[in-house]
């Protein structure tokens, strides 16, 4: 009977539909893409089988099983959907604690987060709430999965590996909800900026989604197999509709970076704990830390955090960025001639890595004093991160004019060499 129940649990992995009904108790094979009435979704018996195969014989199964027949007899017809949304979400609270003291059925394992996940969806679907956000890698090592809501305190949450993490004050959370925290690959980054963006990055996220009331500080760690020009210059940001925003500098003193190393895009980074025997306890809450090695990292810094109150991938951004000249600085040229369309001021917006910037208002001027005229002073950079006047006619006189380019710098950042000026010598 057991090697069957686990057969039917791994057979589900592909998981929970809302599109059809379960029959007969078994599991549907679709996936759960959320938000449906619950008599679309698994069923009763459905939710009975996964919480048997977690909780061990006794008395937490037994409450564990009561505390699902209060969210089915609220999903009914004269029942209250708010009540069983708040009841699925505590019972699944209960369940991430047996999971990460070690007590599910199996211990902390793969196949054992494989069937919260599992419990996840279908309570959320039963619930008419939207698919959660849980993951197998969310209870993993670089992960965390915790519960919040307008009761709780003070929570800071992290990673096992105390890489990534975030502080919710006290009843920041409007109603209950849970929030995971997800390593993602460190190529490519997840980042919708143009500027400079260094791992490691992760996954925030709440399900159901919420609009916290206060700032949340965020942190995460950056890793130790790679060389910002200067650390100094790094902020973390994350993605706000369709562009990434910079967050102020703030430390996350809850983190521990000392470490971290680089993960490719298969996840095989994470080794480097196994080789030198690192291990990890799942997400620590409050004041529950674990002794980490003593070994300072590349970047001698610790830890970059800002304040947010909205969630989306994260990760570490270079505020720097770089007018550089894209045409000769000096031309020689005759009174009253234009400038020859190869010779114009023309100058390149990039990042320290000298990826080009495009979109960038730059302006070209006439300073006072000098002669000539020019058209075309406001320009936009392309895709090559160019931006080059429209055209430039020398002065009447002998002498020296010059134009000067001005970039319009992205909030949040420095620009290197902004100014940048062109001399024509009048012969």
């Amino acid at each position: 009977m057991r090697r069957n129940l686990s057969a039917l649990i791994l057979g589900a992995l592909l998981l929970v539909s809302c599109d059809q009904p379960a029959s007969n108790g078994s599991l549907p094979t679709a996936p759960y893409t959320g938000g449906g009435a619950n008599a679309t979704c698994p069923g009763r018996s459905d939710a009975e089988t996964v919480i048997k195969a977690l909780y061990p014989a006794g008395p937490g199964l037994t409450n564990a099983l009561a505390a699902y027949f209060q969210v089915w007899d609220q999903t009914r017809p004269k029942g209250n959907i708010t009540k069983a949304q708040n009841s699925a979400i505590l019972l699944l609270q209960t369940t991430l604690n047996l999971y990460y003291a070690g007590g599910t059925i199996g211990g902390k394992t793969t196949a054992s987060a494989t069937k919260v996940v599992l419990l996840a969806n279908i309570l959320y679907c039963q619930v008419g709430l939207p698919a959660p956000s849980i993951t197998v890698p969310s209870l993993g090592d670089d992960g965390a999965v915790a519960i919040v809501g307008p009761t709780s305190p003070e929570t800071v949450i992290q990673t096992g590996t105390k890489f990534a993490g975030l502080k919710v004050p006290g009843a920041a959370a409007p109603t209950l909800t849970m929030i995971t925290v997800q390593r993602l690959p460190d190529t490519p980054g997840p980042l919708f900026t143009p500027l400079d963006q260094y791992p490691a990055f992760y996954e925030f996220t709440a399900s159901p989604a919420v609009t916290f009331t206060q700032d949340l500080l965020v942190g995460a760690c950056q890793v130790q197999d790679f060389t910002p020009p200067d650390f100094g210059r790094l902020v973390l940001a994350h993605n706000v509709g369709t562009a990434a925003v910079l967050l102020s500098r703030t430390t996350a003193p809850f983190l521990n970076c000392t470490g971290l190393i680089g993960m490719g895009p298969d996840f095989t980074g994470l080794r480097g704990f196994a080789q030198r025997g690192w291990h990890w306890a799942g997400p620590l809450v409050r004041d529950l830390f674990l002794p980490r090695p003593a070994y300072a990292t590349m970047l001698a810094t610790c830890c970059l955090g800002g304040k947010t109150k909205s969630f989306s991938p994260f990760g570490a951004v270079d505020t720097l960025t770089i007018l550089d000249l894209g045409s000769p600085r000096t031309i020689v040229g005759t009174p009253g001639s234009a400038v020859a369309s190869s010779s114009l001021p023309s100058v390149l917006f990039l990042t320290p890595t000298l990826r080009p910037i495009s979109g960038i208002t730059v302006t070209f001027s006439v300073p006072s004093g000098s002669e000539g005229t020019i058209t075309g002073a406001v320009q936009v950079t392309g895709a090559d991160g160019r931006a080059t006047v429209g055209s430039w006619t020398l002065g009447p006189n002998l002498g020296n004019d010059t134009v000067i380019a001005t970039v319009t710098p992205i909030a949040g950042t420095a620009v290197q060499s902004n100014g940048q000026g062109f001399t024509a010598a009048v012969q």
